[in-house]
């Protein structure tokens, strides 16, 4: 029998989503598939739908679902229950298990119904494990190493049909190499202290402060503290429509800071006073409001696109402190990992920052309890309980995003130096395996550690590995980039 760990259920759902879009917030399933199976990875069952989203199905190239064959198909709410009861007591199986997990997570929400999953297991995170000699770690691909039919790719069923065959085969594995399965914990332990405020992006230049008196112009950079007579989302949601940079921090850059008590001790309000940032009330912001001039539009030589440059036949090897150029790809994985200790685990986070080391808004900061940034361009993945990753869409970044500082946080008691060494890896989305790696082993005392940034340079981004530490916790190093964090 296999070894597992005590108290895990000896049984397996594994689930397959096919979906409009890549973002969890936004996208909606459109199919799904769960074959129940036992402990060695027997399938015992199969369920599959299609499902009505009430939204474009998106790329219908890749996943052939269009309008017409979903039309007369369920809601998930029909089919909430069903899909629950075969996931209950069970361990979740996925290729990629993050993706399918969060967008069965956000239709449960909305179905009003309790998703009963406790526990997943991502074949993709094993299989990094056990290191197969393929070329790639796709489905696709370890079907054939293993000898798994796999008829039809993007069809919910057949992938999850191929999925319990590779299941079964890397349990096997597994057990013969003693490689211990990373499977991650789902139930929520921790309130969100972070709400993700909406950042509606801005397309002007920002023309620098208000001069006293005003006027308003498009792109300013404006933020707001403390109470308003009228609804901060209201105020907020005024700015953007005339073309304002509604921001949730404040910099050298803000134009000016909206407070009806100009004294106040909060956060924003002290680093306006420092560096000399206009302090307006509400009353004469709303005045101002009615007559915001026009202003600069970004043009293509702020939009951030990427240049085609050479791809490396091998890993390169990075020390800290060195740079890499970025090959253009639709999306970058920075892929973070280190050996499972008895002692210490660790949370990966990003903060998507301006050209002043701060974020624009709450929402980006992406960390367990908010994994995907407001516009999507930035996203955590967890696919083991040591190995974390996150996604960025660097062509699609706003451009006023200048950087993104990837970082981890101890979580619990103990210090990096319990942890270990950890590797970061940057991996295109074009292939499977890195083209650049660092491992960072200095760490001691520390409760925080900078990992790497990935920052624009010219028209590319170039990748920089890090390894700064520090003794604070994580919500003093999310204050240091600007999160307005509550006490």
């Amino acid at each position: 029998m296999l070894s597992l760990p005590a108290g895990l259920p000896a049984n397996w759902a594994l689930v397959d989503v096919e979906t409009s879009g890549l973002s969890a917030s936004r996208d909606r399933v459109l199919s799904l598939a769960v074959v129940t199976a036992g402990a060695d990875g027997t399938p015992l069952s199969e369920y599959t739908t299609l499902l009505d989203p009430g939204v474009d199905p998106g790329p219908v190239h890749i996943h052939g679902l269009t309008r017409e064959r979903l039309r007369g198909a369920p809601t998930f709410d029909r089919v909430a229950a069903r899909v629950a009861d075969l996931l209950a007591g069970r361990v979740m199986v996925a290729h990629n298990a993050q993706f399918d997990y969060s967008f069965l997570a956000g239709e449960f929400a909305r179905a009003g119904v309790p998703m009963p999953v406790e526990r997943r297991l991502c074949t993709l995170a094993l299989n990094r494990r056990l290191a197969p000699p393929t070329p790639d770690l796709r489905l696709g691909t370890l079907a054939a190493h293993y000898g798994v039919p796999h008829a039809r790719a993007h069809d919910a069923l057949e992938d999850t049909r191929a999925l319990a065959g590779i299941l079964r085969a890397s349990l096997a594995e597994a057990r013969r190499r003693g490689v211990e399965l990373p499977l991650v914990d789902c139930t929520p332990q921790r309130r969100d202290p972070h709400r993700a405020l909406p950042k509606t992006p801005c397309a002007y230049r920002s023309p620098g402060p208000l001069p006293a008196g005003g006027p308003l112009v498009q792109g300013m950079k404006i933020a707001i503290t403390g109470d308003t007579r009228l609804a901060r989302e209201e105020l907020v949601a005024r700015g953007v429509a005339a073309g304002l940079n509604m921001m949730t921090s404040v910099s050298r850059h803000t134009s000016a800071l909206v407070a009806n008590d100009p004294g106040s001790g909060s956060g924003k309000a002290r680093r306006a006073r420092a560096e000399g940032v206009p302090i307006i009330d509400e009353e004469t912001f709303r005045k101002l409001l009615e007559d915001v001039r026009p202003g600069v539009p970004l043009d293509r030589a702020d939009t951030g696109r990427t240049v085609p440059r050479p791809r490396p036949a091998h890993p390169r090897t990075l020390p800290r402190g060195a740079v890499f150029d970025l090959p253009e790809a639709p999306w970058w994985t920075i892929a973070v990992s280190w050996e499972q200790q008895a002692r210490g685990a660790a949370d990966v986070v990003a903060f998507a920052l301006d050209e002043d080391g701060r974020v624009a808004a709450d929402g980006d900061f992406v960390f367990y309890g908010a994994p995907e940034s407001t516009d999507g361009t930035v996203r955590l993945s967890t696919d083991g309980p040591a190995e974390q990753s996150v996604a960025l869409d660097l062509a699609a970044l706003p451009p006023a995003v200048r950087r993104v500082a990837v970082a981890a946080a101890i979580d619990g008691p103990g210090t990096f130096g319990d942890l270990g060494a950890i590797e970061v890896a940057a991996v295109p989305s074009t292939r499977s395996v890195p083209l650049a790696r660092a491992t960072l082993d200095t760490a001691t005392t520390e409760r925080t550690l900078l990992l790497a940034e990935v920052y624009r340079r010219g028209d590319g981004w170039r990748l920089r590995p890090v390894g700064q530490g520090h003794g604070h916790d994580l919500p003093e190093l999310a204050r240091s980039f600007g999160v307005d964090v509550e006490d």
